[in-house]
């Protein structure tokens, strides 16, 4: 214990204890319920209105564990004023089946997270 000139009836002294009344640690986004995923193959589905060239780029060397981004809103349209993510999709599924692969939902347990971290003492 350090004693200071003046209050040696009251040494002031360093001590944690009530550190974990007037702090406690951030809280990370990951323990707030959003989770970031991001993609591996993208065809700017948002620019361009072709969906074989679309389909072309989503799929080049296109393996198990890859995320394909389409979007179902803002999307370019076709020569019909469809949107062409619509096109892409009726190709790509039976395309997937055909190599063995599938779509799937990314559910929260399933995604890796970081290690929680521990509360200081």
């Amino acid at each position: 214990m350090k004693a200071y000139r003046g209050f040696e009836s009251h040494p002031i002294r360093q001590s944690n204890l009530l550190l974990e009344e007037f702090y406690s640690r951030p809280i990370t986004p990951s323990e707030l319920g959003p989770v970031h995923v991001g993609w591996s193959r993208r065809g700017f589905d948002t620019r361009c209105g072709d969906a074989a060239r679309l389909l072309a780029r989503s799929t080049q060397r296109l393996r198990e564990g890859d995320i394909i981004l389409l979007h179902d809103g803002g999307a370019a349209r076709d020569a019909r004023g469809e949107p062409v993510c619509l096109a892409v999709l009726e190709a790509l599924l039976p395309m997937l089946a055909a190599r063995g692969l599938a779509c799937i939902r990314l559910e929260r347990d399933a995604l890796p997270r970081a290690p929680a971290r521990q509360q200081p003492r």
